[in-house]
């Protein structure tokens, strides 16, 4: 078994053909360590078992705004 998944697996994964967009996709589907190399789409054999299992949480975004926001004050 390869190291990555195959161009056929990401395509049924995704259902999508171009590369930028399969990787666009994996990532909004939490395979946040989906790439493009050389122009293909890679995604990891290991990472993608990982996601499946429940056990890889992407660190959360910094634009995510669902928590408390700081208080900021310019510093004169």
């Amino acid at each position: 078994m390869s190291l990555c998944l195959t161009p056929e697996e990401i395509a049924e994964l995704t259902g999508l053909t171009l590369p930028r967009c399969q990787v666009r996709r994996l990532q909004e589907q939490g395979f946040a360590r989906a790439r493009l190399v050389r122009g293909k789409a890679v995604l990891e054999r290991a990472h993608y078992d990982a996601v499946c299992r429940g056990e890889f949480a992407p660190a959360q975004s910094a634009r995510d705004t669902s928590g408390p926001r700081p208080s900021l004050r310019a510093i004169k």
